[in-house]
């Protein structure tokens, strides 16, 4: 009886074992197909997006024309905040579907096919990033004026779903933005002065 209930655990740890793995492969390497419309990690917690995001999502310039190359980063305000992933696309202005191709991925990152080739950018590991520098290139055919809109991974439990750029409008005068004021986005307020850092690192230690 004992040796039956021995191999019956053996065989249980390993299923567990085997079901560990493949769940972190699955947050490791990349968000899913299913989350390519509705941005969700899949990870059976509630996003942050009522509470103030210590990342913002920029773009190079404000215009583009078809064909161009636009730089595109996702940064961490804050250092002490980094991200393990994400998942980023370029989208019509209240679209939901992936527009243009991105190229050159950096290290810890991969481009993802969704509804095309390249279509999407996510991660490649769950390594601590503090920015990520991305590239788009704008479809040959003009697609009207565009966001970037993106999931960042803060941990399993902890991320914001849907964060939106500044629009990008189709049209030649590029215009750094850089310095511009990041928006209030989906009700999640990204940090930029020293009391929203207040706020998240307290309701960060209320969900813990």
């Amino acid at each position: 009886m004992s040796f039956k209930v021995s191999k019956m655990g053996e065989i249980l740890w390993a299923l567990l074992m085997v079901l560990y793995v493949v769940g972190v492969r699955g947050y490791s390497f990349g968000a899913g197909t299913s989350a390519c419309v509705s941005m969700s990690p899949g990870h059976k917690y509630i996003p942050r997006n009522n509470s103030v995001t210590p990342y913002v999502i920029q773009r190079e310039v404000d215009r583009y024309e078809p064909g161009d190359t636009v730089k595109v980063f996702i940064k961490s305000v804050y250092p002490v905040f980094k991200f393990r992933g994400f998942l980023l696309q370029a989208r019509r202005v209240g679209g939901n579907e992936p527009i243009g191709t991105w190229t050159a991925s950096p290290d810890g990152t991969r481009t993802k096919y969704c509804n095309d080739l390249d279509d999407s950018m996510t991660h490649a590991n769950n390594l601590d990033k503090k920015t990520v520098t991305l590239y788009w290139v704008a479809p040959k055919e003009g697609k009207g004026d565009i966001e970037f809109v993106g999931t960042i991974v803060m941990n399993i439990a902890t991320f914001w779903m849907k964060q939106r750029s500044l629009p990008m409008m189709e049209g030649r005068v590029n215009v750094s933005s850089m310095n511009m004021p990041s928006p209030t986005i989906g009700g999640a307020t990204v940090v930029q002065h020293t009391w929203p850092l207040v706020i998240l690192l307290v309701s960060l230690v209320v969900l813990f």
